[in-house]
């Protein structure tokens, strides 16, 4: 398989390291593409829209267009800030 999907409004949750309640929503299907994969990067999708929360903190995280990069764009109240996920 080339390319999977995680379908939107899949859901996850639990607690986080630091004992921090979490829930994570997919508002748009997350797509994952093997051949973006390179050696230092994990699995990043590379297109999907998922919304975050962490204890009383929320984050919208848009992955992009489908291009084969490690840019994400994070949006928390209002304010929005591009993070290239190349070096975590």
């Amino acid at each position: 398989m080339d390319e999977y999907h995680i379908l939107a409004e899949s859901t996850t949750n639990g607690v986080n390291r630091e004992g921090v309640n979490y829930t994570s929503l997919v508002t748009e299907d997350l797509i994952y593409k093997r051949a973006c994969r390179g050696p230092k990067r994990g699995r990043v999708p590379v297109a999907g829209v998922k919304e975050v929360t962490i204890g009383d903190r929320s984050f919208t995280i848009d992955f992009g267009d489908g291009e084969c990069d490690t840019m994400v764009t994070v949006t928390s109240n209002g304010e929005s800030k591009t993070i290239d996920l190349s070096d975590r």
